[in-house]
């Protein structure tokens, strides 16, 4: 739902999607994560139909959840 940086700044917003990689490339699930590992993120813009109307508006309640306050900002405004 949300990607922060290590200085806590927030590099992704859902819809927009973040994929992450082994260093070396393999792809990886967030089951695959652990402490330590040297991954890297690639976030990808959603497709602008998410855009239309008031269609980001159904992830509020995970933003809400997880204390998020800025609502959807495009990946590619944040880097």
């Amino acid at each position: 739902m949300l990607a922060f940086d290590q200085d806590g700044k927030v590099r992704c917003v859902t819809p927009d999607a973040l994929c992450v990689f082994q260093s070396y490339g393999t792809p990886l699930t967030n089951a695959d994560l652990e402490p330590g590992m040297e991954v890297a993120f690639v976030g990808v813009p959603c497709n602008p139909k998410w855009l239309e109307g008031d269609s980001v508006s159904v992830f509020q309640t995970a933003y809400d959840y997880f204390g998020y306050k800025d609502g959807y900002i495009p990946v590619t405004e944040l880097n």
